[in-house]
């Protein structure tokens, strides 16, 4: 059995994880932050046609939830096919923060693709 080297699994999800973090706390903030129970009708605006950015909501909550899912399977599964969706995923999420002008996001997106690239070639 080959020897396989946990650390570039451990990067990317660490990275995936925080690409998860970032947006899932900016979306907690909005609708909780200020003022908790009016959290429907912020949720409400943002997601409305009146609102310029709700597109970039949209895919903050698409961005999260895609790295946690990426984060576990990064973490738990061995599965090639598996991890070349998420490689291509992060890219399609990378390109996404890259679209809207989220430079920072996409910085923190680009990160665990090289270290998932790593862990493909291990498998």
């Amino acid at each position: 059995m080959p020897k396989v080297d946990l650390w570039p699994r451990i990067f990317a999800a660490t990275w995936f994880f925080l690409a998860a973090a970032g947006p899932a706390g900016a979306w907690l903030i909005y609708l909780f932050g200020v003022t908790p129970e009016l959290w429907q009708q912020s949720l409400s605006y943002a997601l409305s046609a009146e609102n310029e950015h709700r597109l970039l909501f949209a895919a903050m909550a698409v961005a999260a939830l895609f790295s946690f899912l990426a984060f576990v399977s990064v973490l738990f599964v061995r599965a090639k096919t598996i991890l070349r969706a998420v490689l291509v995923g992060g890219c399609a999420q990378l390109a996404t923060y890259l679209v809207f002008g989220a430079w920072f996001w996409a910085f923190v997106a680009a990160m665990p693709l090289w270290w998932l690239y790593k862990v493909q070639h291990e498998v």
